[in-house]
């Protein structure tokens, strides 16, 4: 199994740590289904001669696809990461992460009428989270709710 490491939000390494948590410590395993290991397999290149030890604070599996998808790249040689393919990665579990958290407030709220603080308390204790605020959780949620409402007005057309 080889691994490289990334570096991302600390509540974004906390989160996956949570979510896709391998059997080893500190180590996390994306699905290989998941759109994610797609682009973390595309993303992957030949170590630099001046890069000898990855940085990061989240550590992850190097998939490896037996499949003739394309290149077919062995993790012993293709295991690094560019700053702009952390970037990139960084991106997609933010976006992962946050439509996750508002869903789950929201749900909560209709379904079962669970305030927003307590839903967003709960959504971080499930996931371990403990460097984001419960606060910076709910206004998110506010934030995406007052960006859908813009989005949801009704439009006239000429045609009717």
């Amino acid at each position: 199994m080889f691994t490289t490491k990334v570096q991302i939000k600390d509540y974004l390494a906390e989160y996956c740590l949570a979510k896709y948590s391998s059997g080893v410590e500190n180590i996390v395993k994306f699905p290989s289904k998941s759109l994610l290991v797609w682009q973390i397999y595309m993303l992957l290149q030949k170590r630099p001669a001046n890069s000898l030890f990855d940085e990061g604070n989240l550590e992850i599996v190097i998939p490896y696809s037996k499949e003739k998808v394309g290149v077919i790249k062995n993790p012993a040689v293709y295991n690094y990461i560019t700053q702009k393919g952390q970037t990139l990665i960084q991106r997609y579990i933010y976006n992962e992460f946050w439509l996750e958290a508002v869903t789950f407030l929201f749900e909560n709220k209709v379904n079962h009428g669970i305030d927003y603080q307590d839903s967003a308390y709960l959504f971080l204790q499930n996931n371990n989270i403990s460097s984001l605020t419960v606060d910076a959780v709910v206004k998110k949620g506010y934030r995406y709710r007052e960006q859908k409402k813009k989005y949801n007005t009704k439009k006239t057309s000429i045609f009717c």
